[in-house]
């Protein structure tokens, strides 16, 4: 009876292992990151921060002829994630990271520690906390 015990024992314990072993981040998808972040921005971490991805559909705006739908993830109110997106939209206080709109990112002065970033049709600015991106609606 002890015997199986301790096999039974031993099986859960090696089951266990092998199943935490298959959650754990391979090195090859933060090379990748790396990389990317390496050739597409300057060389900085920056793009690297975690924050959440806008989950939460805040509301809209129009700006130059454009429908802007904001949306938010984290700890961020919608009050605050349109004031950002508003801001970042007029450039009011924005500064502009780099040479080209492909290899930048912006800092508004009225909301030190965030980030923004932009590509076609969408953009997001961020904390490592919280996030507060937009999606333009043609």
């Amino acid at each position: 009876m002890l015997t199986t015990v301790s096999i039974l024992g031993a099986s859960r314990a090696r089951r266990r292992t092998r199943a935490r072993a298959s959650f754990r981040p391979t090195g090859l998808a933060l090379a990748v990151a790396l990389a990317a972040a390496t050739l597409l921005g300057d060389g900085s971490a920056a793009g690297l921060a975690a924050a959440p991805s806008p989950t939460h559909t805040c509301g809209y705006f129009f700006k130059r002829g454009s429908d802007v739908i904001v949306r938010k993830g984290g700890p961020v109110s919608c009050k605050t994630a349109t004031s950002i997106v508003k801001d970042f939209w007029d450039g009011t206080g924005v500064t502009q990271h780099g040479t080209s709109d492909a290899s930048s990112y912006w800092t508004i002065k009225a909301y030190r520690g965030w980030v923004c970033e932009q590509s076609m049709g969408e953009g997001d600015c961020h904390t490592a906390k919280a996030s507060a991106g937009y999606v333009v609606k043609a």
